[in-house]
């Protein structure tokens, strides 16, 4: 994982969990902190998280890890996650970028192995029954350089893979955490009996 960056989008506000889900508890540590811990153990080269209004709670949390995590501050929340995209393109230094929304756990080494064996500008994880996608998606240069040279901040990430001419490949993975979303206090209890 020496040659990627992961991007975290941390922005939102979390309203329908009620408290920033990057910090709901995960055994010792934080959600962010599993995330960051887990990727950084699989010699992932840096971090970068977009935040808002929760900034300062990540910065104490992942203050240990030092210039291995930057945090970017996403200035207009209403542009919604693209933007957030768009603002970790822009400051990764790796150009191989995994986007992983906040409330979705990382997932393990082998199951990212699959997706960073892919060698096409998109990849998505799939779950092999319901050929559902997940997170995190793999974005290569082409994907990245043309991102972080984009104007257009209210699109969607889909919209804007879809319309240029990247290579995208869907690789079925089978990890309970590909299609986890951790919207509600439901969907957390869930993900602790999983745990």
């Amino acid at each position: 994982m020496k040659d990627y960056s992961l991007v975290i989008l941390a922005a939102g506000k979390s309203s329908r969990m009620g408290s920033p889900k990057g910090m709901l508890s995960i055994g010792d540590e934080s959600l962010i902190e599993f995330q960051v811990r887990r990727f950084l153990e699989m010699q992932g080269h840096e971090v970068i998280v977009i935040v808002e209004d929760n900034e300062q709670l990540y910065r104490q949390k992942l203050a240990s890890y030092g210039k291995k995590v930057k945090f970017v501050d996403n200035d207009n929340i209403a542009l919604g996650p693209f933007y957030s995209v768009v603002l970790g393109c822009k400051k990764a230094i790796q150009k191989n970028i995994l986007i992983l929304p906040i409330d979705v756990p990382l997932m393990s080494f082998t199951a990212l192995s699959i997706l960073t064996q892919e060698k096409n500008d998109i990849v998505i994880g799939q779950a092999p029954l319901t050929l559902k996608g997940g997170h995190p998606i793999l974005l290569r240069e082409k994907v990245v350089s043309k991102l972080s040279l984009t104007t257009c901040y209210n699109d969607r990430l889909d919209h804007f893979i879809e319309d240029d001419n990247f290579t995208k490949v869907r690789v079925n993975i089978d990890h309970p955490y590909l299609c986890l979303n951790l919207n509600t206090p439901d969907d957390y209890v869930r993900f602790l009996s999983l745990e």
